[in-house]
């Protein structure tokens, strides 16, 4: 962390001193801190946020990123559902949810959710690699490749991302078909 950032953070916290119910001092912070990639502190910034206001939808995701960050899946996939209580169509509560569920090897239940919002929203990239890196996780490298591919077609473009997924995925068929070979010998 720079000496310019921790002469702010300082001064953040020194007014956080002086007015320990700032709303607007506490978000600053969880902005530094986050700027910073200093995760550790950022849990319990977002839960004092949502204290002040249990329906500030943007702290319930903050706590879920943060504590998805920290490997703390069950934990954030709570964060994420509560940020989806307040906003059931919450694209950054869904995709957040959709990374834990995969992190939780709950491969079923987040094929569920990542199906449903790739059929809501066919432009989204986001949607379609994680529902692609569910696929390659579960070695079903033929629909990955499927919708990748659709995904560049139907949104006719030029998609440098899209080819390297999917020459990503053939990579991970191929490793996945010797080690599935080597296992047989």
């Amino acid at each position: 962390m720079g000496k310019n950032m921790d002469e702010a953070i300082a001064c953040v916290k020194e007014g956080m001193g002086h007015f320990p119910e700032s709303k607007s001092l506490l978000v600053l912070l969880t902005e530094l801190y986050t700027y910073n990639e200093d995760f550790k502190a950022l849990p319990s910034l977002y839960q004092k946020l949502i204290v002040m206001d249990p329906l500030d939808i943007i702290s319930w995701i903050g706590l879920g990123s943060s504590l998805e960050y920290s490997g703390k899946y069950q934990k954030a996939k709570q964060a994420f559902e509560s940020a989806l209580k307040i906003d059931d169509k919450n694209e950054s509560a869904l995709e957040g949810l959709a990374t834990c569920l995969i992190s939780l090897n709950k491969i079923e239940e987040a094929g569920k959710l990542l199906n449903a919002l790739v059929r809501t929203d066919r432009k989204n990239l986001n949607y379609c690699t994680l529902l692609a890196r569910l696929y390659i996780q579960t070695n079903m490298f033929d629909d990955a490749k499927f919708l990748l591919q659709d995904y560049k077609y139907s949104n006719e473009g030029e998609f440098d991302i899209i080819d390297y997924l999917i020459d990503a995925c053939d990579v991970a068929e191929s490793k996945h078909r010797k080690k599935v070979l080597t296992a047989h010998m």
